[in-house]
């Protein structure tokens, strides 16, 4: 850990940090924005896509912070250009969103889940997995 913890440090100090988008806003997924917004320096999620806006808002203001509710590409492009946290409905502009380092599937669905993670892989996008059914319904396609 103590060389990925210099890693985010370094990033932190620099002011680029890991920006995350994710996908869901359960409680696995406040976990993760909890730990990450809180306790994990040089990292952050910058953007939840989530069916219900307002558990997404509740995730982040459960860590103190406050996100900017986008409907469309170009406004979620412009929060996530400024540095600024955002909240959608809709979680295929995180699959074409620039400016996002990783992509985290915690929806708790699978097929669903499954074509948001190909939408991501086909734009070129990191993706990270919370759900083992994800898992073993994508990695035989790959």
């Amino acid at each position: 850990m103590i060389i990925i913890d210099k890693y985010l440090q370094e990033r932190e100090k620099e002011g680029r940090p890991i920006r995350v988008g994710l996908w869901g806003a359960g409680e696995m997924a406040k976990g993760l924005v909890n730990q990450v917004m809180r306790y994990t320096p040089g990292m952050e999620i910058a953007v939840i896509a989530n069916r219900t806006l307002s558990k997404a808002q509740e995730a982040y203001e459960y860590t103190g912070h406050t996100a900017e509710v986008c409907q469309d590409l170009a406004s979620l492009q412009a929060v996530i250009s400024a540095g600024g946290l955002a909240v959608t409905e809709n979680a295929e502009l995180l699959c074409e969103v620039d400016g996002l380092d990783l992509l985290v599937e915690c929806t708790g669905t699978v097929l669903y889940a499954a074509n948001l993670v190909m939408k991501a892989i086909e734009n070129k996008k990191h993706v990270l997995l919370f759900n083992p059914e994800v898992v073993a319904l994508v990695v035989p396609i790959l």
